[in-house]
């Protein structure tokens, strides 16, 4: 399934979920869907799964930039949740 047919999947749960958005998870390397060889991307089940899961994680921990003890922090796309 490529991005736009990905992203009006997920909408009808997340709302809030973009071309953008997709892309910035990609970037951070927390999902990695398949590639044509003319850079269009493809995901699957597994990788819309794990979208899903990250969306969940952040719409629901809470956020902070100053975690008190880094080493119980973790970093979910450039933000630090503790």
């Amino acid at each position: 399934m490529n991005i736009g047919d990905t992203v009006k999947l997920i909408k009808k749960e997340y709302p809030s979920v973009s071309i953008s958005r997709i892309r910035f998870l990609e970037k951070e390397g927390l999902i990695k869907p398949n590639r044509s060889k003319g850079g269009t991307r493809y995901f699957s089940d597994k990788d819309i799964s794990r979208i899903k899961k990250i969306l969940d994680l952040q719409d629901c921990l809470l956020y902070t930039s100053d975690a008190a003890d880094e080493e119980d922090s973790v970093d979910l796309g450039g933000r630090r949740i503790i």
